[in-house]
């Protein structure tokens, strides 16, 4: 062991290139260090910023004297949405409530019954539990009968989106529509 000491000693105060070497490996883990260490500074000081940034906003939340009436504003608000989805047990009788609902509006108000077709119910990714179903709707009509069902259907106090509706006026004027509406099923 004692020779292998010597030996590297002597190949040390020999060659002046192998301290250079050294030398600048030494300068290069150095660097490596201390860039390092400089990273992980910086990274610590954006984190305790963040934390105190997150700290600042909660003490201002809890300084707002508001917060209490706008949740409960919020939540009036979402309860008289709510009451917009009817509710059924399953999607199969949603579907068929729909078409009742349909049927009898579209007879009640002398309109023709037309084709009309129910798609599979869909769940509503944004609300647990809701489902859209869409309607396709098609008959030989006028059009102040499709504009009188149009009206109908913005007045319905259920959650219905018209996605789109087309009168043509060929031999036979006839109009198409397609709706959407929105039910919760309660499982």
């Amino acid at each position: 062991m004692i020779s292998v000491i010597r030996e590297i000693s002597s190949q040390w105060r020999g060659s002046a290139l192998l301290r250079l070497g050294v030398f600048v490996i030494a300068l290069l883990l150095l660097l490596f260090a201390v860039d390092n260490l400089t990273a992980l500074r910086s990274e610590k000081i954006n984190d305790l910023q963040n934390h105190r940034l997150q700290n600042m906003r909660k003490k201002e939340i809890a300084k707002d004297s508001t917060l209490p009436e706008r949740s409960k504003k919020l939540a009036e608000q979402r309860a008289a949405q709510e009451k917009r989805f009817f509710r059924a047990e399953t999607t199969g009788l949603a579907q068929a409530n729909i078409r009742t609902r349909l049927l009898t509006l579209l007879k009640t108000h002398s309109l023709p019954q037309g084709h009309l077709k129910i798609e599979p119910a869909v769940p509503v990714e944004a609300l647990a539990g809701c489902y859209s179903i869409t309607v396709n709707y098609y008959a030989v009509m006028q059009r102040s009968e499709l504009f009188r069902l149009l009206e109908m259907l913005e007045k319905e106090p259920l959650l219905i989106v018209i996605d789109r509706f087309v009168f043509r006026e060929n031999a036979e004027k006839n109009a198409s529509l397609v709706c959407h509406f929105f039910c919760m099923i309660d499982k």
